[in-house]
């Protein structure tokens, strides 16, 4: 049996992934990746510290996390059907637990062998705090989306709320993109999209001709592809 490791910062990862989709398949490997239920609005992938060595698949991964807190200090171990997990803290007094695997099949994924490609038409960078402030503001205005619009005000970081237009707006000015097009554009991002783990700051790249967004966290090892909602424009 090879042991399944999840280091903190994997945790982290995997709980949020199962914001997006409740289940996941696992490869052997570095990388870690889930794409939501429709398959076109958002794919996550990270590199994990440490390599998975199997392949199995987890139809919900919060009855999985349930499962390992039942033990203090659990140890994971990977089997031909079931995951093993047994304490290995005295206080754990030699308990252990059998965790079934769900057909992979029955668990959206994104697809092993197709490589995502991503060609920026412009890339910026915002801050954690930015983008969680922005996401905050807009939950208090009771607004469901925000925003990234470049126009003659620059380029800013908004709540939004395209269904019913309103007076009310939040704004964070990040300055000017590093490109020299003149081009304007908003794109639109419903907040259940754009939550993402916790991170210092992200580099976003925006695709004009598709309209999605790539979300990248170089101190997570983290990015997500985001397609942005209907409304949103370019020119």
């Amino acid at each position: 049996m090879s042991e399944l490791k999840l280091n903190e910062r994997a945790v982290k990862l995997l709980k949020n992934f199962s914001s997006y989709n409740p289940g996941i398949v696992f490869r052997p490997g570095n990388r870690l990746a889930t794409v939501t239920p429709t398959k076109s609005v958002v794919t996550a992938q990270a590199e994990l510290d440490d390599p998975i060595e199997g392949e199995f698949a987890i139809s919900d991964l919060n009855r999985f996390f349930g499962a390992l807190s039942l033990f203090k200090k659990p140890v994971i171990e990977i089997g031909e059907r079931s995951l093993t997990i047994r304490g290995a803290d005295e206080a754990d007094g030699g308990r252990s637990l059998s965790y079934g695997f769900a057909a992979a099949s029955v668990v959206p994924h994104p697809p092993v062998d197709k490589e995502i490609k991503f060609t920026p038409d412009v890339e910026f960078s915002v801050t954690g705090k930015q983008l969680s402030d922005a996401i905050k503001a807009a939950s208090v205005l009771g607004q469901p989306e925000i925003a990234l619009v470049w126009s003659d005000k620059g380029l800013r970081l908004q709540s939004s709320s395209s269904s019913k237009p309103t007076a009310d707006g939040y704004y964070v000015d990040l300055g000017k993109p590093d490109y020299e097009s003149q081009t304007r554009f908003t794109f639109v991002f419903k907040i259940e999209n754009v939550n993402f783990v916790a991170a210092d700051f992200w580099t976003v790249g925006l695709n004009f001709t598709k309209k999605i967004a790539r979300f990248y966290a170089p101190d997570q090892k983290v990015e997500y592809f985001v397609a942005s909602e209907a409304i949103s424009k370019v020119g």
